[in-house]
């Protein structure tokens, strides 16, 4: 009876004070960055572990004017890699209007992004002159595509909760920095969820497994109720065309008293050293914000596994707030530890959260044996396959579960013949 050999694992906050968190793995090594808290330059790190981003150094990469176009707010940088050429993707705001946010993107030359030479930025023409930010690129078939969120036109004069803050396109490009097509509307904030203190659609990040390519996209404010939604296309459709899209009519990723994790959204996708699937995303560890959560610089960057259930789509399951990021206990028959249904307490989770006032004992956990499928069902049910490894012996391991705070349990293959007899953490 063997398990496999732990390695260090990296702990939540991955990156302290990094809202809008992007990695991008090239080669051997994982790129981070993210919205710099004075939101005045991009910034980028390198590690060649998931876990070594944390106290990478920092590199400044561009730093906003004075004065003048793109002296205000910067926003979301991500780093891509096109052909032999690297490219950030970001948002800048006037020195006189910080918040008349629109697209930029410069192009870097050189093996690594860290020391490439960056050109200057070059504006990207959305359609027409509106707030506008939160772009990605991906490559589908041949064909590069752009998806980013605008304010659409609107009659001057609408009253708060009417006025529309931003949508959701997509266009195909001609080169990194133009459109080739009109834009086309992917989604609207039209779902109680996604109109909470702002109606937004924001914060794109493209996933193509199982035959169908996934855009992830946040809504509402940036507090507490900020979610994370997903649409849903077949990799053969026409992604221009609107009806290729399916919109999850819930969100997918919610604020969690369980976990103590709020605001979680704005994600991008990598994978670990082992291959397996990672969300990363940003949220806090406390609910309740004094002033105006935009400037609040605790939206931290994280990461957590996640998994897919039977119709191949992604479950998240919740967030799984501060610690060392979890892993499944995966046996040789396929079959996974869990803790079981019953043990698990009906803490609140999404926009209604208590924050400290829930005080609800989360009880002792029994632990039992599912599979994957099963266990993807719901948000509480994937996060109860999750466990922090306190001490391994073997196959002898001291587990926290994510869905029991403040508990350990002790786990002995010996005693959980439907797993096989090996075991993997993953």
């Amino acid at each position: 009876m063997t398990t496999a050999t732990t390695t260090a694992r990296p702990v939540n906050p991955l990156v302290v004070e990094r809202a809008d968190p992007w990695i991008l793995k090239s080669g051997d090594t994982y790129f981070f960055t993210g919205s710099f808290p004075a939101f005045d330059r991009i910034v980028l790190r390198g590690a060649d572990t998931l876990a070594g981003l944390s106290d990478a150094p920092e590199v400044t990469i561009w730093t906003r004017p004075s004065e003048g176009e793109m002296g205000g707010n910067i926003w979301a940088p991500e780093l891509h890699q096109i052909a032999d050429k690297w490219y950030f993707y970001f948002t800048a705001g006037h020195a006189d209007k910080p918040f008349r946010i629109r697209m930029y993107a410069i192009e870097g030359v050189g093996a690594d992004p860290r020391t490439a030479v960056w050109s200057e930025p070059r504006r990207i023409d959305g359609g027409w002159d509106e707030f506008a930010l939160d772009a990605t690129v991906f490559e589908h078939r041949g064909d590069l595509f752009y998806v980013w969120a605008q304010r659409p036109v609107q009659e001057p004069g609408l009253p708060d909760g009417v006025v529309i803050n931003s949508d959701m396109y997509i266009a195909r490009m001609s080169d990194p920095f133009t459109l080739a097509t009109e834009p086309t509307l992917l989604t609207r904030p039209t779902l109680a969820w996604e109109n909470v203190g702002y109606r937004v659609n924001e914060g794109a990040a493209v996933l193509k497994r199982n035959d169908k390519i996934f855009i992830t996209f946040s809504a509402s404010a940036t507090d507490y109720n900020y979610a994370m939604g997903l649409l849903t296309a077949d990799q053969d459709a026409d992604l221009l065309d609107p009806t290729s899209w399916h919109k999850t009519p819930e969100p997918v990723l919610v604020s969690s008293d369980l976990t103590r994790s709020y605001g979680p959204g704005h994600n991008s996708f990598t994978t670990d050293e082992q291959g397996n699937d990672v969300l990363v995303y940003h949220a806090r560890s406390y609910r309740d914000i004094i002033g105006n959560p935009l400037f609040d610089p605790n939206r931290h960057g994280r990461i957590q596994p996640f998994f897919f259930d039977e119709a191949g789509n992604p479950a998240f399951g919740l967030p799984v707030g501060d610690g060392q990021v979890p892993v499944q206990v995966v046996g040789e028959t396929g079959k996974i530890l869990a803790v079981s249904e019953d043990s698990i307490v009906s803490a609140p989770v999404g926009g209604n959260v208590v924050g400290e006032a829930w005080q609800e004992p989360v009880p002792v956990p029994e632990l039992t044996v599912t599979e994957l499928a099963s266990a993807t069902r719901t948000q509480v049910g994937t996060t109860a396959t999750l466990f922090r490894v306190i001490t391994q012996d073997g196959a002898v391991l001291r587990l926290a579960p994510v869905v029991s705070p403040g508990h350990e349990v002790d786990f002995d293959l010996a005693r959980f013949p439907a797993l096989g007899g090996t075991i993997n953490l993953q």
